[in-house]
C-alpha cells in the first residue's frame, strides 16, 4: 500500500493510521509495540 505510493507523508494521517495499526502495546515507560493489522509487530524504544 504505502510502498507503491508516490506520495510522501509530511504530517500525521489519522485515516491511514486507523487503516494499518491494530493496537499499540505499552510494554514499559520506554518501550512500546506497534501491532499492525497484518499481524506484523514492531517494538520501538521511546526513551528520550
Amino acid at each position: 500500500m504505502l510502498e507503491n505510493s508516490p506520495i510522501i507523508l509530511t504530517e500525521f494521517d489519522g485515516e491511514l493510521w486507523n487503516a494499518v495499526v491494530e493496537i499499540v502495546k505499552v510494554n514499559s515507560e520506554e518501550d512500546v509495540t506497534f501491532v499492525f493489522k497484518d499481524g506484523f509487530e514492531l517494538q520501538w524504544n521511546i526513551q528520550g
